[in-house]
């Protein structure tokens, strides 16, 4: 249900809905689109730094342009905030949250793409006119408008070595300053995921190999105020780790004929979160100013994976069978091992369904 808003009922049945739609107007100038969908920037299979499909989807209007070698893409989305008030009557009230996004995306000679990035959350306010104009510089408007609100910048890029061969990596700036680069001060929240994948390796006909690395630094995606956390209905918008979290993910597959592809991906995570008596960065949801329990003043410091840790390694084998042409038979078994500071367990998840696509 990716955090979706849900309708208990009786039993232990849960129901939710959910919905997209799109309206599109394609010119030779520009494409302009009003919708309710998915959204990924940056590379990852496992997840994605910049923007990802963590969430229920949510409402945007874009406007960009692709020459093939360069393209451009504003973005403005409204975004779940979360219950801050409830009136006289019993009626909740959500106050608005926005998000305004640039990228410019450059592929030079067919081999290397290179993409940068500009995020602004903002909140507690009509949707601003300045994040409106898409060919705003939005570092600069965010200047303008007192700096209030949650700016990030990053850079992805994927590199074709060889054909059947490629790299890719994201970089995540959330703060940071040149003066305290190489140092633990807390305030250099940056991200990185690093991967590759790999057709064909050693020659094994119809195989393929995909290998990534994240790792979160604390309080990446947190901001003093919590209307401008990088999150829609409380979950990220960016990875699905959170801050203080490392993924490392492999993923090997086969396709055996046409129809029949096979697959195994090997998965471990792992997650500091914060302890009830000090914040160390492990909670998207509390800035670094948040005092946790009889803690006295914030850390100034902020040391990787520290805090109560989580870990979970899981296995999953799965198949995917095209019975006719766009209806699909999948089925998948997940095994894993979970453990929450000295606490362990394990558990398995079956999952068998049929796709249509059309």
């Amino acid at each position: 249900l990716k955090g979706g808003w849900s309708q208990l009922s009786e039993g232990e049945l849960r129901y939710s809905d959910l919905t997209v739609g799109e309206l599109a107007i394609h010119s030779r100038y520009f494409d302009f689109r009003f919708a309710q969908q998915e959204i990924t920037w940056g590379y990852g299979e496992s997840g994605q730094l910049i923007l990802s499909n963590n969430t229920v989807p949510y409402p945007y209007l874009s406007l960009s342009k692709n020459w093939g070698w360069f393209k451009f893409i504003a973005l403005h989305a409204k975004l779940q905030s979360f219950w801050a008030d409830t009136l006289e009557d019993g009626y909740k009230v959500f106050p608005d949250k926005w998000l305004a996004a640039h990228r410019l995306e450059l592929t030079i000679k067919r081999k290397l793409t290179i993409g940068l990035n500009e995020c602004f959350i903002y909140g507690n306010r009509y949707a601003d006119w300045a994040y409106l104009i898409p060919f705003n510089f939005y570092r600069a408007v965010q200047h303008k408008l007192r700096d209030r609100d949650n700016a990030t910048i990053s850079i992805d890029a994927e590199y074709l070595v060889r054909p059947g061969f490629k790299l890719y990596g994201t970089v995540f700036l959330d703060e940071f300053k040149r003066k305290k680069l190489g140092t633990n001060w807390y305030g250099n929240k940056h991200a990185f995921l690093f991967g590759l994948w790999w057709v064909d390796p050693f020659k094994l006909a119809n195989f393929s190999l995909r290998f990534e690395y994240t790792a979160i630094m604390p309080w990446v995606y947190t901001h003093k105020y919590l209307i401008n956390a990088y999150t829609s209905d409380q979950r990220s918008i960016g990875h699905w780790a959170g801050p203080n979290s490392e993924v490392i993910y492999l993923h090997l597959q086969k396709d055996w004929h046409a129809r029949l592809r096979t697959g195994l991906k090997l998965q471990q995570y792992k997650h500091g979160d914060n302890y009830p008596n000090e914040n160390i960065g492990g909670n998207i949801l509390q800035g670094h100013a948040t005092l946790l329990g009889n803690q006295q003043m914030a850390r100034e410091t902020r040391k990787f994976l520290e805090g109560i840790l989580t870990q979970r390694q899981t296995a999953q084998l799965y198949a995917n069978y095209e019975i006719f042409n766009d209806f699909y038979l999948k089925g998948a078994m997940t095994f894993g091992k979970l453990k929450v500071a000295n606490t362990e367990s394990n558990y398995q998840e079956y999952f068998v369904g049929v796709v249509l696509k059309y």
